[in-house]
């Protein structure tokens, strides 16, 4: 089980204006499972869909690179 959802000032940023109706506290200790009510699953499940998207985004520039790299060998 995790223990932590560690994510950078950005996301951090982005629950806060998504999750406008609680305190900073309240997104920490949800992101630190200290807490389990059904807005910190909210706020767990909105973490791990920004970090999933980063990851979908690095991918696509990662293949755009790859993809450049092979044409100006070709």
């Amino acid at each position: 089980m995790l223990h932590r959802i560690n994510i950078g000032m950005n996301h951090r940023k982005i629950l806060r204006s998504e999750f406008d109706h609680v305190s900073p506290h309240t997104i920490k200790t949800a992101l630190t499972y200290s807490s389990n009510s059904e807005t910190a699953q909210k706020i767990r499940d909105r973490a791990l869909e920004l970090l999933q998207k980063e990851v979908d985004d690095n991918r696509i520039v990662c293949q755009k690179h790859i993809e450049l790299s092979q044409q100006s060998v070709a």
